[in-house]
C-alpha cells in the first residue's frame, strides 16, 4: 500500500488538478394551486387578472380565484377571456379557475381545501386576518400573502396649515377621490399639529368636499342593493367541486396531449416500448 500511494503521488501534477467548488445554486419550485381573493377596486386591473394572478402564474402556480362580490358579472366575463387565452396558447383550462358567491363560507372552504398550497388576498384587515388564521390552522399551514387595509395617515404641521390650508385641502380631496376612490393609497386619517387653527383648516376641508360633486367613492348609497341583485345572477360555486374540476381538467389536458403526441409519433414510424 505505501508503494502504491507513492506511485500515485508521483503521477499527480498539482498544476493540472481541478478544484471543485461547492454547489451554491438555489432552485425555486412552484408551491402549487393558489387561492387568490380578488380585490374590490379596479375590476379590470387588480381583480381577476390582477397582480396576484400574474405573480402566481409567473411562479408556475395554478390558481383558483375567488371573485369579489362587488362585480360578479365583470369577473365572469374577464375570466372567460382568460380561458380563451389559455385555449389559444394550448394550456390547460384548469390553470385558472374561479368561484363566485357572496359571504364568507366559500372563501373559508377555499383557503382550507387540501389541494390549495398558498393564499393571496387584497382587502380589509378583518377579512385578511380571518383568512390568515384559517391558513395557519390547517394540518399543514400554508403561506398567506395579504395586502390588508388602506388607512393611510396624512400629517399637517402648524406652519403648513397656516400658510397653505386651501392647497392642502384641495390636495387631500383630490387624492381621496382619485379614480372614484379606488386607489388604496388614498388618505384615510388627517393628523393636525397641536397649536394649529384646527377649526379653520377643517372648515377649508369641508368647503372643498361640499363643492365637489364628482368625487364619489365606490361605496355609494344603493351599492349594496345592486350588489345583491348582481350576485343573485351568478350562481354560487362549491370550491371543493371546482378544485376537483381544476384537477381533472389538468389530467384530461395532459392525457389528450400524450395521445396526440403518440399519434404523431406513430405516423412517423416511431416505436414505443
Amino acid at each position: 500500500m505505501p508503494v502504491l500511494l507513492e506511485h500515485f503521488q508521483k503521477q499527480l501534477d498539482p498544476s493540472t488538478l481541478t478544484v471543485v467548488s461547492p454547489d451554491m445554486g438555489r432552485v425555486r419550485v412552484p408551491l402549487g394551486p393558489v387561492a387568490m381573493f380578488a380585490a374590490s377596486n379596479f375590476p379590470f386591473a387588480f381583480s381577476v387578472p390582477g397582480g396576484d394572478t400574474a405573480s402566481a402564474l409567473a411562479a408556475g402556480c395554478s390558481l383558483v380565484i375567488k371573485a369579489h362580490a362587488g362585480h360578479p358579472l365583470t369577473s365572469q366575463r374577464v375570466h372567460g377571456l382568460m380561458q380563451q387565452t389559455l385555449h389559444t396558447l394550448h394550456l390547460p383550462a384548469g390553470l385558472i379557475g374561479m368561484v363566485q358567491g357572496a359571504g364568507n363560507e366559500i372563501g373559508s372552504q377555499l383557503i382550507q381545501h387540501p389541494l390549495i398550497a398558498a393564499g393571496a388576498f387584497t382587502g380589509s384587515t378583518r377579512g385578511g386576518a380571518a383568512l390568515l388564521k384559517l391558513a395557519q390552522a390547517r394540518p399543514r399551514p400554508i403561506p398567506f400573502y395579504g395586502e390588508l387595509g388602506s388607512v393611510n395617515p396624512v400629517f399637517v404641521t402648524a406652519a403648513a396649515a397656516d400658510s397653505r390650508a386651501q392647497e392642502i385641502a384641495d390636495g387631500f380631496l383630490g387624492s381621496f377621490t382619485l379614480g372614484q376612490g379606488q386607489f388604496c393609497t388614498k388618505p384615510g386619517l388627517v393628523f393636525v399639529t397641536r397649536g394649529t387653527d384646527t377649526d379653520a383648516f377643517l372648515h377649508k376641508l369641508a368647503e372643498v368636499v361640499r363643492a365637489d360633486r364628482q368625487g364619489r367613492s365606490c361605496s355609494s348609497p344603493g351599492r349594496s342593493a345592486r350588489q345583491r341583485r348582481m350576485t343573485s345572477c351568478v350562481p354560487s360555486v362549491d370550491p371543493v367541486s371546482t378544485m376537483t374540476q381544476v384537477e381533472s381538467r389538468g389530467r384530461t389536458e395532459r392525457r389528450q396531449r400524450s395521445m396526440m403526441a403518440a399519434k404523431r409519433a406513430s405516423t412517423c414510424g416511431a416505436t414505443w416500448a
